[in-house]
C-alpha cells in the first residue's frame, strides 16, 4: 500500500492533467500537469469553477462532453464520480 507522501508524488508527477472539483464544482486541487495544460496558474484555479467559452470538452472519442451537467449531477447526488477522461480543446489547440 502506498504511504500518503507517495500518493501526493503520484499525484503531482502523473503526465495527464488532473483537477479535483468540490460538490459545487470549484477546483480544490490540482497538478501541475493540468495548470500547464489550461494555461492558468493553480492559483488562478483554486476555488473557481473554470470554464472558459472558447473551450470545447470533448470524451476520448471526440464527441461534446457537457461537464455543466456532471457538476449538476454531483451536486445534486452528492455522489462521488471517478475515473472519467475529459480533453479539454481551445482554439490554439
Amino acid at each position: 500500500m502506498l504511504t500518503y507522501e507517495q500518493l501526493v508524488n503520484v499525484f503531482a508527477l502523473l503526465p495527464a492533467g488532473i483537477d479535483i472539483h468540490s460538490y459545487d464544482g470549484n477546483v480544490i486541487d490540482l497538478n501541475s500537469k493540468s495548470s500547464n495544460t489550461l494555461c492558468l496558474t493553480k492559483e488562478q484555479l483554486l476555488g473557481e469553477m473554470p470554464f472558459d467559452p472558447e473551450w470545447r470538452a470533448i470524451k476520448d472519442d471526440g464527441s461534446d462532453f457537457l461537464i455543466e451537467h456532471l457538476v449538476m449531477m454531483v451536486s445534486s447526488t452528492r455522489e462521488e464520480v471517478n475515473n472519467i477522461t475529459v480533453c479539454v480543446r481551445s482554439h490554439a489547440s
